[in-house]
């Protein structure tokens, strides 16, 4: 088919104009994206390192009282919780049986006594009569015998009645020391052998705290080294304690247990209390830094990388790390970091040299 010459211009011309119109479009600078990333800040591995383990208060001494006989309990003012003195009445036993025993050593007493006193005297007769040639020393022998022997008797018949005396003692219990009385398993009229437990009592301050810390801690704290332990509920004050029993035996999922005596006395701390123990465990001079292992990238050569911020610039700069074996802690860097730094330990896959990022937050 033949366009006109006319026809052939006017379609030349809009070919023309489009074509033009499309290179003068000019796009502009493309927007550069900033990337959000999460930091820490590298700190030397000789700073100490805090670690929080949770635990529950205790008495440094806690005993559980009984009576040394068997009996009827009579009386029981002892009730959970109370507060008690030293020498205040925990419980008293039924003492007919034991005073009547009392009574019997009494009378058993009195006859060996009654007795020593007229063998001696038959003694000393019979010694004068020795003496004057009247009897022949065979009898004075056999009377100083029979003497003897009741001396004898009198001496275990008051022994008896000391024990007697004691065990009618033993029907009252007393407390030993001030405290508090935290279980009280017997009742009034109950009949309790002796050994049998009336009451536990908690002794008042020494308050103590018990907690389990992991096997990879364990062996950096010794007896003596020094904690901090809070209670949820005295938030106002933090206690200053020592460690005075750590564990050689595992307890339970790899944990050992540690001991603490809380320093100072505080009336609101009650057995049973829940709360933290904080320990500051210092890392000894030469550690490997460790860091999160999220933190450190792999590069196409087998090697290993990390990416710092400049604070200043809020840009990225990679840097290339040697790293150590991985532990719980996290893993260790053995080159390439410095204290101070400002290491990107999310959003790492995202970057690039040079490229401008946003902090979301900061961790120690």
């Amino acid at each position: 088919m033949k366009f006109p010459l006319q026809t052939i211009g006017i379609l030349c011309l809009a070919a023309l104009t489009l074509a033009t119109s499309g290179c003068s479009r000019d796009p502009g600078p493309e927007k550069e994206v900033v990337r959000p990333v999460v930091t820490m800040t590298v700190r030397s591995p000789s700073e100490a390192r805090v670690r929080t383990f949770s635990g529950v208060a205790q008495t440094a001494i806690e005993s559980n009282l009984s009576f040394r006989v068997s009996g009827e309990i009579l009386a029981l003012p002892a009730k959970i919780g109370m507060a008690v003195r030293k020498g205040d009445l925990v419980a008293k036993l039924d003492p007919t049986d034991y005073e009547l025993q009392v009574k019997e050593a009494d009378a058993a007493l009195a006859q060996a006594m009654a007795s020593f006193n007229q063998l001696k005297a038959d003694w000393q007769r019979k010694k004068s009569l020795y003496d004057s040639r009247t009897i022949s020393k065979s009898e004075m022998d056999q009377a100083e015998a029979s003497y003897r022997s009741a001396a004898a008797q009198v001496d275990a018949a008051r022994k008896r009645r000391d024990l007697a005396q004691q065990q009618l003692n033993y029907t009252v219990l007393n407390a030993p020391a001030d405290g508090s009385l935290a279980q009280v398993p017997v009742n009034v009229h109950q009949t309790v052998q002796a050994g049998q437990t009336i009451a536990s009592l908690s002794t008042t301050g020494n308050m103590e705290f018990e907690t389990a810390v992991p096997e990879r801690l364990i062996s950096s704290i010794r007896e003596g080294d020094k904690a901090v332990v809070r209670f949820e509920a005295i938030p106002d004050r933090d206690f200053e304690a020592l460690a005075v029993e750590v564990g050689v035996e595992a307890v339970q999922l790899s944990t050992f247990a540690v001991t603490l005596r809380i320093v100072d006395d505080d009336p609101r701390i009650l057995p049973g209390m829940i709360g933290q123990a904080e320990f500051s465990f210092r890392i000894p001079e030469g550690a490997d830094m460790i860091v999160p292992p999220q933190a450190v990238a792999a590069s196409p050569d087998g090697g290993r990388f990390v990416w710092i911020v400049d604070r200043k610039s809020m840009t990225v700069s990679r840097r290339d790390v040697r790293i150590g074996g991985l532990s719980t802690e996290g893993l260790e860097v053995l080159e390439g970091l410095a204290p101070g730094d400002e290491l990107v330990i999310r959003g790492v896959h995202r970057l690039e040299e040079g490229r401008k990022v946003r902090l979301l937050e900061a961790e120690g």
